[in-house]
């Protein structure tokens, strides 16, 4: 099916594709306004419709269980709060690598004397203060 009618097919398939999404966004767009519509009237009172959304909102921010580093599932309170603290206790300890770790016999002599000492210096208050402004909250 060569010639100008699959050419003119197909430029109606993509018309008509192009006509489908732009309806789709539109129910989208129609379901989110009803959804609004719907908390704004209903949603600040104190009514049921407030209740389950309040409820559903608990419910999903809720940790029920939560699995550890080996794999093995918990779902005592003191556990998943064991589990939690050492995951962020790990995760933000730092480690002291000590220059005899580190064999330097692999590394190219790029780093003159002068660039070797400033990146042996002690961090200074200022340039941690600097550094701490510049992270994100």
């Amino acid at each position: 099916m060569d010639g100008p009618n699959s050419e003119r097919s197909s430029n109606l398939l993509k018309v008509a594709r192009d006509q489908l999404g732009h309806l789709y966004d539109a129910e989208e767009r129609y379901w989110a306004q009803r959804a609004r519509n719907q908390w704004l009237r209903e949603g600040n009172r104190n009514t049921r419709y407030f209740h389950v959304q309040a409820m559903g909102c608990k419910k999903k921010n809720k940790i029920d269980k939560l699995k550890d580093m080996h794999g093995t599932w918990h779902e005592d309170k003191n556990e998943i709060c064991h589990i939690v603290w050492n995951y962020f206790h790990d995760l933000f300890r730092t480690s002291i690598v000590s220059n005899k770790d580190i064999d330097l016999s692999l590394m190219l002599e790029c780093i003159i004397d002068d660039m070797n000492s400033f990146l042996n210096s002690e961090f200074t208050d200022d340039e941690i203060m600097m550094a701490f402004k510049k992270m994100d909250p």
